[in-house]
């Protein structure tokens, strides 16, 4: 039956194929839209923390972690203390902490760090992102402004 149908369909004139199809709509997940919409509010700090040293980067996750965790547990965040955590939320943290470095080496993962650091940044308000991220971007401009006269980001 379903191919009767397709077959009468397809032997219909062109112009009356095109006004069905445009009559048929896909709704659109809201989420993605939520998600392209704060990535264009944070990709300047997403393209300035792949600028900072590794030291400031891994204090830059660890402080973010910790406030994404106590949003987690539905505790409001005064600081980035892990002391607020709970016991299951610091084997959480250990275990992202950990997940940075290369187990066969030990060594630093920058790559990992900025994923997890970009997952937290599009789940977090942007009150937390402007305490934590900011300075710290804050200070990568101000070195370029000294040393090119201008900021290397082109972003709108």
């Amino acid at each position: 039956m379903t191919t009767e149908f397709f077959s009468k369909f397809n032997n219909l004139p062109d112009d009356i194929i095109d006004i069905v199809y445009s009559k048929i709509v896909y709704p659109q997940p809201k989420n993605l839209l939520d998600e392209i919409i704060r990535y264009g509010k944070n990709r300047e700090y997403i393209y300035y923390l792949k600028k900072i040293d590794d030291d400031i980067l891994y204090q830059c996750l660890y402080d973010l972690c910790v406030v994404y965790l106590l949003l987690k547990e539905n505790k409001t965040p005064y600081s980035c203390d892990p002391e607020q955590l709970s016991h299951n939320s610091l084997i959480e943290l250990d275990d992202i902490i950990f997940s940075v470095y290369n187990n066969d080496m030990g060594l630093y993962n920058i790559y990992n760090a900025h994923e997890i650091i970009y997952y937290i940044i599009m789940r977090l308000d942007d009150y937390y992102i402007e305490k934590i991220v900011q300075p710290v971007v804050a200070s990568i401009i101000n070195e370029e402004i000294d040393i090119l006269g201008y900021t290397t980001y082109e972003g709108v």
